[in-house]
């Protein structure tokens, strides 16, 4: 027989089931957005729009899953659920005001997931419109940025914060797009992530932007190569992940001239930073802090 839930363990299990709601909520919006930008830029998605009439189909999660909507729409149902556990994530483990400034943060990732995996771009609202976010919230919240209560000075600095990191991401990602076309005669890295970088760098400082260009680069390699092992073992002529190519006249294989979506490896490396990795890595860059 199994031993009953100790009843200090109910209101937290209620009180994360509770933030979990009100993530998937906020992946349903999100949801709607996607659907908004995709159509405002001339590449609707059928993945992300309303689940159809009824009061099921208006929950979150369920809704997407209810018998006689035909085929489900994963990509959404996978965005209400991720973005219910960043904010059970963020909740659990940082301060109500931060936790809330995650919330915006990973709602604005996973957009930026969705579009670039899907389409190979990065639409503005997920990168000038979340570094503005950043820096509003920044300067809200100086604890953001690791400072202590809301006053003049900690606002100060927390903004000064959030531009630093939006100028270092953004140069960094926009030195390695111009050093990249100058070697291999191509552009490697789009100006969609370039801004997303600065965006990055507005919530995370510019350690978290730092990171997230090598972060995301040793993800992309690995997920390159899976990718491919993949492809191959299943005998597939192309791969999701890759878009056109030499050697490739339709799409989907790892050849030179292939695009693949880099956003989403840059978003993977900035919520590793954000949730858990930014003690070790700030303190590996500690020493390059008197440049700045």
């Amino acid at each position: 027989m199994n031993a009953p839930v100790p009843l200090p363990l109910l209101p937290a299990l209620a009180a994360a089931l509770a933030v979990f709601v009100a993530g998937a909520w906020g992946g349903r919006l999100l949801c709607f957005l996607l659907e908004e930008v995709g159509r405002e830029s001339g590449l609707p998605s059928p993945h992300y729009g309303r689940p159809g009439p009824g009061p099921l189909r208006a929950i979150p999660i369920l809704g997407r899953l209810v018998p006689g909507t035909g085929r489900t729409a994963w990509p959404a149902l996978a965005v209400e659920a991720a973005a219910g556990a960043a904010f059970v994530l963020s909740f659990e483990i940082f301060p109500p005001a931060k936790a809330a400034c995650a919330a915006v943060f990973f709602l604005g990732l996973l957009g930026a997931t969705a579009v670039d995996f899907e389409h190979t771009i990065i639409p503005e609202v997920f990168t000038v419109g979340l570094a503005a976010a950043g820096m509003a919230l920044s300067a809200a919240v100086p604890a953001l940025h690791g400072l202590g209560s809301l006053t003049l000075v900690h606002s100060v600095r927390s903004l000064a914060s959030a531009l630093l990191g939006l100028a270092i991401g953004s140069s960094l990602g926009l030195w390695l797009s111009v050093l990249g076309e100058f070697v291999f005669d191509r552009e490697v890295l789009g100006f969609g992530d370039v801004k997303f970088l600065g965006a990055i760098g507005a919530f995370c400082g510019w350690q978290g932007a730092v990171f997230s260009v090598f972060g995301g680069a040793f993800i992309g390699a690995a997920a390159i190569l899976a990718a491919e092992a993949g492809r191959r073992m299943a005998g597939s002529s192309s791969s999701p992940l890759f878009r056109g190519g030499a050697g490739s006249p339709g799409s989907g294989r790892l050849a030179w001239g292939a695009e693949f979506p880099f956003g989403p490896m840059l978003a993977a490396a900035a919520a590793s930073y954000f949730l858990a990795l930014h003690p070790a890595v700030d303190r590996v860059l500690s020493p390059f802090s008197a440049l700045f």
